[in-house]
């Protein structure tokens, strides 16, 4: 019997393994000319840093990434037209801010947290939609 349970044990601890509780919400906000993503990670994880990526159908384009120690990198071609900040505290957080010159295309903004242990957290937004909502918002008639 006791064979058994240390099996039942081994075996339900293993289901757990690889299975994170960290989840990555985004939001969308304007400043200015700029459309602001803001991506936070909820859970008890160690941020290691954040990447920003545009997705355009099999189209991938690193756009920077921000760097709790290191600090902020952008890549040269996006240099000018968006910004990037972070925090590793109280949550760990990245926000990119878009020119809204710059979104006249359509694609996904990806925002992507390497973390320990959980290791790659991905989340996704399309920004052609985002940009529509927020234009409409702000430029409601009256």
């Amino acid at each position: 019997m006791t064979q058994n349970s240390l099996c039942v044990f081994f075996i339900v601890s293993f289901l757990q393994t690889g299975i994170s509780n960290s989840r990555i919400s985004i939001s969308l906000s304007q400043e200015g000319d700029y459309i602001i993503l803001t991506c936070v990670l909820a859970g008890n994880e160690s941020l290691t840093q954040v990447n920003w990526e545009m997705v355009q159908g099999s189209n991938h384009t690193k756009l920077g990434t921000f760097h709790p120690s290191r600090g902020i990198h952008v890549f040269s071609e996006h240099s000018g037209k968006i910004k990037i900040q972070g925090q590793r505290t109280p949550l760990a957080a990245s926000d990119l801010s878009l020119q809204k010159e710059a979104l006249n295309e359509s694609g996904l903004i990806c925002c992507q947290f390497i973390t320990f242990p959980s290791g790659s957290l991905k989340q996704c937004t399309d920004i052609s939609d985002a940009v529509i909502s927020i234009m409409n918002f702000t430029h409601r008639p009256s």
